[in-house]
């Protein structure tokens, strides 16, 4: 009896997500997957996403063809744009840390034509390896500020040798005040995405009422 009692407690409260099924799908919204099924795939660009909600999370698996070596860091680049359009000029900056040696490494851009984030898995490694990479627009439907994008994640490789391997955090900007709906990633060289690389986009509601 004290147990049924809790859980209809909590289940009234909101208390415990994963017994409250209802509002965990009233938050979290896909507006779009893509998983890509032809190799190389030179971008995998989504024109006219919905700006109804109040935050933009990316959830991206990635693997690019073209590298010679497993040496070679194809970085998963960014570019944004509102109404259906992708910028593509220089209105971008970028700062970001990672590791990929034995010593720490920093990246930046003032000014570019993109947001360059991490390291991807490529043709060189492994078959089954893919980086993983994590994204947030907060506030992306907002017309008054810049849209910010902050990132984390990895590609992670059996081995320990420099540059075989790449897991970091960062954050950019787009010099645009516009409500962002449009998302382009491409690699920062080689040839495209590998097949079964993703893409899942989830528009976050800030008010779970």
């Amino acid at each position: 009896v004290c147990a049924l009692y809790w859980f209809a407690f909590f289940k009234r409260k909101r208390i415990h997500y994963i017994w409250d099924k209802e509002f965990i799908m009233a938050v979290w919204n896909v507006i779009d997957h893509t998983e890509v099924s032809s190799t190389p795939t030179t971008a995998i660009t989504k024109t006219g996403l919905s700006t109804s909600y109040d935050h933009m999370y990316l959830l991206v698996t990635a693997r690019f063809e073209g590298a010679s070596a497993k040496t070679d860091q194809i970085h998963l680049d960014v570019q944004l744009g509102t109404s259906s359009s992708i910028d593509t000029g220089s209105n971008y900056t970028w700062r970001y840390g990672a590791r990929k040696a034995t010593s720490a490494t920093v990246g930046a851009s003032n000014v570019g034509a993109f947001i360059r984030t991490g390291a991807c898995a490529v043709n060189s490694d492994d078959a089954a390896i893919f980086a993983q990479y994590e994204m947030w627009i907060v506030n992306y439907a907002n017309t008054d500020n810049y849209p910010q994008l902050i990132w984390q994640g990895g590609r992670q490789n059996v081995s320990s040798t420099n540059d075989e391997y790449f897991v970091g955090f960062g954050c950019g900007s787009w010099a645009n005040a516009g409500a962002v709906d449009s998302v382009k990633l491409l690699p920062s060289s080689g040839t495209g995405f590998t097949s079964g690389s993703t893409l899942t986009i989830y528009g976050i509601n800030g008010d779970p009422s």
